[in-house]
């Protein structure tokens, strides 16, 4: 085994072993150094305890989604663990019934037109059951746009939904219907010159009017999936509810959102919405996770396109935030190995078309990663060497 991995992989570990769940370490307890590490399976066995114990203390405390966690926490370490398999079967029956019983009361709230409860029962769902195949599709709202008149506006610079709203309707507080009308899905991206189609509103005609009102044809067939956008609209009793009820609903919209651009693989998009939750709310567990696993995607993107100093850096900042990741301790060993050989061939290739100060460059580039990595502490005085050499020729015969 090369030293230095499993030196490494010992220091995974025991920053794995540091991590607490349910079970809290024993206070003055200190890890042992990796100059006088036991044995990778003896770490192993401890972390894997440590784990256990933990998942077992969040079962009986109640946290079955915590106790969850800690059970996939052991397969990541030992894929076979019996026990580990045995807890993720036992809480993921839970869960899934859980979840779906939270689900159906959803689906009642939203054939009762309580739209907003309706949702935080999908999202309390999705809290239990983050890959539940229905949830995504009922967290927008279905309506039918009847046959109406409408002028066509080309978006200009500056120019937003409530802007759009206040200089046709001379009320801002209509842009949903504008929003609605046109099927957006996201009335806060607009772009420059988009065309968008201004419907008449019964008891507010249009303060501008162009030339040419056109009349769409009733729109048949199967119910549009849009978004509620009613629930945006600025009203008297919007005006008045509580602080907490508006910061809801705002967490709540950015939540759809965010979970549609995950489900679509959008993740820089799902980031951003993600990031607004949790300006609002910075402790809510299910986005925190949906944020973590979406910069996750991220970063193996990168990895995909040999992009391995940024993807590296990303999954160092994962670790950050979840030193428990063992994926991540993964990608980053083999991220610094791929990266370290892609540099010292291109190197060797270099060297062998004798153009040195790019080798040179390019064997700087492992040592400033790996000092000891192969010969390349060597190689690098070498072609200095012969640089030289060949400057002192040229030299001479001048």
């Amino acid at each position: 085994m090369n030293p230095r991995g499993a030196s490494g992989k010992i220091a995974v570990l025991m920053i794995l072993f540091a991590v607490t769940g349910c079970v809290s370490s024993r206070a003055g307890q200190k890890a042992p150094s990796i100059r006088h590490a036991p044995d990778i399976a003896r770490v192993m066995d401890a972390f894997v305890m440590k784990k256990l114990e933990s998942a077992e203390a969040c079962e009986r405390e109640n946290k079955p989604v915590t106790a969850l966690r800690e059970y996939r926490i052991i397969l990541a370490v030992d894929p076979e663990h019996p026990l580990a398999l045995e807890g993720i079967n036992r809480l993921t029956v839970l869960l899934d019934k859980e979840a779906q019983a939270r689900y159906e009361r959803g689906l009642e709230l939203n054939d009762q037109g309580k739209y907003l409860q309706a949702r935080r029962e999908f999202l309390a769902a999705l809290r239990l059951r983050p890959t539940h195949p229905e949830i995504p599709r009922m967290m927008v709202h279905r309506k039918r746009v009847t046959s109406i008149r409408y002028v066509v506006h080309h978006v200009l610079p500056g120019e937003n939904l409530i802007k759009i709203a206040q200089k046709y309707y001379g009320d801002y507080r209509k842009f949903p219907e504008i929003a609605r009308y046109n099927k957006l899905e996201d009335a806060t991206k607009l772009l420059v010159n988009q065309e968008l189609k201004i419907p008449e509103i019964d008891g507010y005609p249009l303060t501008i009017k162009k030339p040419g009102f056109l009349v769409e044809e009733e729109r048949k067939g199967p119910e549009l999936k849009l978004w509620d956008w009613a629930s945006l609209e600025v009203t008297r009793d919007a005006a008045q509810a509580s602080e907490g009820n508006t910061k809801d609903i705002r967490i709540e919209e950015h939540g759809i959102r965010g979970v549609k651009y995950f489900e679509k693989k959008m993740y820089s998009r799902a980031v951003e919405e993600f990031d607004r939750i949790l300006s609002l709310k910075p402790d809510d567990k299910m986005f925190l996770d949906y944020k973590f696993q979406a910069e996750f995607h991220q970063a193996e993107g990168l990895f995909q396109e040999k992009d391995y100093l940024e993807a590296r850096d990303k999954f160092l900042k994962l670790l950050q935030e979840k030193p428990d990741c063992y994926k991540c301790y993964q990608y980053v060993e083999e991220i610094e190995e791929n990266y370290k050989e892609t540099h010292y061939k291109k190197a060797m290739r270099l060297y062998n078309q004798e153009r040195l100060t790019e080798a040179i460059r390019e064997w700087q580039l492992v040592m400033a990663m790996d000092t000891d990595y192969k010969e390349v502490r060597y190689l690098i005085k070498k072609a200095l060497k012969i640089l030289a050499n060949l400057e002192d020729l040229k030299t001479r015969k001048q």
